[in-house]
């Protein structure tokens, strides 16, 4: 196509009338009095008809009352003023509530009068709908921060604040609204500010997020705070500032350092007991040894031979109160019987069955079946280990003649 025929072409109204009908937005043409002069496709669609059916009606009777008096107020605005307008507005088509962008500009004749109006209208009920979400969005989170217990607050790389929270603001003394656009420095001890300077300076060089507990000291007193900071970002990516939340643990703190205390104590007494106990264990056995010991010696060595079993079996039982090694027995022995316990001291002082059942006053086959309760419980039957010595490990040598 050579350009002569292309500008014939371009310069056709087909050509403009097959653009503007293939455009998703309404256009049209009315007069003052609101005679349709033209509508595109999407236009007339809108509105149920087709274009052809709507040219040389009026706009007036596809719109209830009250867009009807604002479209009249448009374009009264748009004739009067000679100059395009732009506005965003509600308005019902076809029963439902749309959004739409609305632009009209004045069309002129030869001599320069404004004789009728060119409007394009972009729905955009989706956009608004998304901002209203937004708006919601914002307001609930705005009003959680500022409604919370916990310090939240941003600092860019001047130390500035851009935000502050009530509840920080209160720590600080000041009115919330006070605080942005001026430094940590003009609230904080420089050490302090310097401190938290330090604490953000990973998040706002390097995009990393930081913790820790620190101890801040106000005008009010000090505070423990568990702090977290994270980096903000624009639009391009770039760390503009530092949000900072601080969750007050001061009571949590005291009560640790409370219970490290009582732990401290704690430890302090039971190491005083076990030296107590030590110390008695030793005196008891230092007692037994001096006066009770030497007395059952020769009290064994002038008795008759046959009593002398039962003086071993006191000595036995002697040497297994004062013994460090009681306790292997008892633990072993719980589930005796307190008469299989006596039968146990007896066996391990080395006395025979028979012997056991004279000093017991008691058959020798009902010490028999003791003994084998004895083994079933401390859970040697069928093994091939000597009860005597095996009560004897457990008891340990002390006293045993």
């Amino acid at each position: 196509m050579d350009k002569s025929n292309w500008k014939e072409l371009s310069s056709s109204p087909e050509i403009y009338q097959a653009v503007v009908d293939g455009l998703d937005h309404p256009i049209y043409v009315l007069k003052p009095d609101g005679e349709i002069e033209f509508i595109n496709i999407e236009g007339a669609q809108r509105l149920k008809h087709t274009p052809d059916e709507m040219v040389g009606t009026s706009i007036w009777d596809y719109f209830p009352e009250d867009a009807v008096k604002a479209i009249k107020r448009d374009i009264a605005t748009v004739i009067d003023e000679d100059c395009p307008a732009e506005w965003e507005r509600q308005t019902p088509v076809a029963g439902e509530v749309r959004w739409f962008d609305t632009r009209m500009i004045p069309l002129h004749d030869e001599h320069e009068k404004v004789v009728s109006v060119l409007g394009i209208s972009r729905d955009i009920t989706e956009r608004k709908h998304a901002e209203q979400a937004l708006r919601q969005s914002e307001e609930k989170y705005r009003s959680l921060v500022e409604n919370s217990d916990l310090a939240i607050l941003t600092l860019d790389r001047d130390g500035m604040y851009s935000f502050m929270n009530a509840a920080n603001a209160e720590y600080l003394g000041v009115a919330a609204e006070e605080a942005i656009g001026r430094r940590i420095w003009d609230y904080l001890p420089n050490r302090a500010a310097q401190k938290v300077m330090d604490f953000i300076q990973p998040v706002l060089q390097d995009g990393l997020k930081t913790r820790r507990d620190t101890w801040v000291v106000f005008k009010g007193g000090g505070f423990w705070f568990d702090e977290r900071a994270v980096p903000i970002r624009d639009r391009d990516g770039e760390i503009t500032s530092a949000l900072i939340i601080a969750k007050d643990i001061t009571e949590r703190k005291h009560a640790e350092q409370q219970l490290q205390s009582k732990n401290v104590a704690l430890h302090e007494l039971l190491e005083a007991v076990e030296i107590k106990k030590a110390e008695l264990g030793r005196n008891v056995q230092a007692n037994v040894d001096s006066t009770v010991i030497p007395l059952l010696n020769d009290l064994w060595s002038n008795v008759d031979s046959s009593a002398r079993p039962h003086l071993d079996a006191v000595l036995k039982a002697l040497g297994d109160i004062t013994s460090p090694f009681a306790s292997k027995l008892y633990d072993r022995c719980r589930n005796l019987s307190p008469a299989e316990m006596k039968i146990a001291h007896l066996i391990a002082s080395g006395m025979a069955t028979k012997d056991i059942a004279r000093y017991q006053h008691t058959a020798p086959a009902t010490v028999s079946k003791q003994r084998e309760s004895i083994r079933r419980k401390l859970e040697l039957t069928g093994k091939k280990i000597s009860l005597s010595s095996y009560l004897k490990s457990l008891l340990g040598d002390s006293h045993v003649r």
